[in-house]
């Protein structure tokens, strides 16, 4: 017989992972965390400092321009 550890006793295998993913981001700043609220898709949080709205604004105004270059590429402006 194999000496597993039984899952309901050790938790899940991606607690590590859950983990070091809470640790990075406690570790951001504000305006980090409005970055990544916008890339991932997330609504703007409510009641957030100004520098997460920056950060969620600057990463929007970033995307935006990308497309609109891309279009103008497309259609050879």
């Amino acid at each position: 017989m194999y000496n597993y550890e039984s899952p309901q006793r050790t938790g899940s295998p991606c607690d590590d992972q859950d983990h070091t993913l809470q640790a990075l981001f406690d570790s951001m700043t504000d305006y980090e965390r409005g970055e990544y609220d916008y890339i991932h898709h997330h609504d703007a949080a409510d009641g957030e400092s100004e520098e997460y709205n920056r950060g969620y604004g600057d990463a929007y105004a970033a995307a935006e321009c990308a497309t609109f270059k891309t279009i103008n590429q497309m259609l050879g402006e």
